[in-house]
């Protein structure tokens, strides 16, 4: 089982030729693999387990990610939370269609763990007027609150302090059918700056300043929904440049 990480608030801002072999007659002999024993020809293969946990019904990855300071609109730094902004890629193993949509409610969340999370939870306006709120949920063993993110382009300029109230989620995905993935690779522009297309963000309450942060999960949206994948925070990586992506 994964571990929980704990992430202290950092100032960080946003500103603004293969060819086909011929075939062969001169050997009969059995293929050998790369153990170098050789492949019994009279059995047959195993059937695969679809039952295999080893495959979970999500497979998801962060692939990028940082965290950065939260300001008030007039400007202020807001000491009480920080952001986590990321760009996930999320692989549906299951032979049903699963959501990916992150309206009321979202499907895609970040698990943590904290002292009333859901009472100091305070997103920017939008977000909070689209009326989806941190929920308990159980994975692994364990209970987490999962916060839903913000919802797209909920960032303004704050103030004349130079930054903006926070990061931006761009987030364009909606449902995954049977095998599908979802992920956009890193684009840039004329210009040769990153295009920042399918990232979400996440408001953290902080306790101390800190954030205690399992992971990113994709949850069922119906009530008490099982968590279908989860991807922790010991499996993210290095955090990046947040203008990078």
């Amino acid at each position: 089982m994964a571990s929980t990480a704990i992430l202290a608030l950092t100032r960080v801002a946003e500103r603004g030729p293969y060819a086909p072999a011929k075939p062969s007659s001169a050997s009969t002999a059995p293929p050998i693999a790369s153990s170098g024993t050789a492949v019994p020809l009279d059995k047959d293969c195993p059937k695969p387990d679809p039952t295999d946990p080893s495959l979970p019904s999500v497979d998801l990855k962060v692939v990028y990610w940082c965290k950065g300071e939260v300001f008030t609109p007039d400007g202020r730094f807001d000491p009480t939370h920080y952001q986590i902004k990321l760009r996930p890629r999320i692989m549906n193993n299951t032979s049903e269609p699963i959501s990916i949509a992150i309206g009321k409610p979202s499907a895609v969340r970040l698990l943590v763990t904290g002292k009333q999370i859901d009472q100091r939870w305070s997103p920017p306006p939008r977000t909070a007027q689209a009326g989806d709120r941190p929920t308990l949920v159980q994975c692994n063993g364990r209970t987490f609150w999962a916060i839903p993110p913000n919802v797209p382009h909920d960032a303004t300029r704050a103030g004349n302090s130079g930054y903006y109230t926070g990061f931006a989620t761009t987030w364009d995905g909606t449902e995954l059918g049977a095998g599908q993935s979802y992920f956009r690779p890193l684009r840039h522009d004329q210009r040769g700056a990153p295009i920042q297309e399918s990232d979400l963000v996440f408001q953290v309450p902080l306790d101390d300043a800190q954030a205690t942060i399992y992971g990113l999960a994709v949850l069922e949206t119906k009530p008490g929904g099982a968590v279908l994948g989860v991807a922790s925070l010991t499996d993210w990586g290095p955090s990046v440049d947040p203008s990078t992506f």
